[in-house]
This record gives structure tokens, C-alpha cells and sequence, in this order.
């Protein structure tokens, strides 16, 4: 018997279509202009290498989908758009660009500071060595640069 409830089992949706980034003028990309992301990279556009790796890279994502879907059965729909409204303004709150920014109030909305991640323990903004000039990294974010 379902409730309207979406399914919390994981589900294989990762597998792409390898497409070809070629730009070059013999038909290599231009890895010194476009560099290496996530999009160029083979690996990422071929299939998931495993049935759960899609479901764990975007577990926030549909855990997200799976609290509004059941606030708005519960409570109506103002009630998720309200929620996402706040989530999107916390998200735009940040300091100078020199100076890392600890998104408390977003990580307080999204329920992320009651859970201790991967991100939390190795990926600190605060650890990570970003030297500029304030000026000059102020001036490129307004796109006066």
C-alpha cells in the first residue's frame, strides 16, 4: 500500500553518453584552455562504476526532493517554497572573497550541522591556502575586473 510517498531505495539513473570534446585542430581537446573537470573526463561520462555510487553523490539532492515532496503533501505547497526561499538567501549570505565563509545559517536550514561528513573533517574552506590581494578578488566577483 503507498501513501504518495517517493521511495527512499536507491535507483540507477548515472549511466551517459560519452560525448566528444574536440576542438583542437587535430582533433585532441584543449586541455591547456578548457583544463580538466569533472565533464571532461572519461570516466564521469561513461557509466557509474557501481549500482550506488549515483544514489551516494547525490543523497543531499534527493534527500532534499524527498522532504519537500512530503512537506507539501503535509503541509501545502507554500510551505516547501517558503523553505527553498530561505535555503536560496542563506546560500547568497557570504563574506569578502578573500575570507571563507562558514554558511552556518545554511547548513543550520538544510539540517547538515547535526551530521558529521567527509566534507566537515577534509575539506575545510579554512585550511585551504588561498593568498590574494582583497582588492583585486573583491573587484573580480562584482565583475569590475
Amino acid at each position: 500500500m503507498s501513501i504518495g510517498f517517493p521511495s527512499i531505495h536507491p535507483q540507477l539513473k548515472g549511466t551517459h553518453v560519452v560525448k566528444e570534446d574536440v576542438c583542437g585542430p587535430y582533433n585532441v581537446p584543449q586541455r591547456m584552455l578548457t583544463g580538466f573537470t569533472e565533464k571532461s573526463s572519461v570516466r564521469s561520462q561513461i557509466a557509474v562504476s557501481h549500482p550506488l555510487e549515483y544514489s551516494e553523490r547525490n543523497f543531499h539532492e534527493a534527500e532534499k526532493m524527498r522532504d519537500y515532496d512530503m512537506l507539501r503533501q503535509v503541509q501545502g505547497m507554500y510551505a516547501p517554497l517558503h523553505l527553498e526561499m530561505e535555503r536560496v538567501i542563506a546560500h547568497k549570505i557570504q563574506r569578502l572573497p578573500c575570507l571563507p565563509s562558514s554558511n552556518l545559517m545554511s547548513d543550520i536550514l538544510t539540517g547538515r550541522l547535526e551530521s558529521m561528513d567527509f566534507e566537515d573533517v577534509l575539506n575545510s574552506p579554512i585550511d585551504a591556502e588561498r593568498v590574494g590581494y582583497p582588492h583585486i578578488m573583491t573587484e573580480r566577483k562584482l565583475g569590475m575586473l
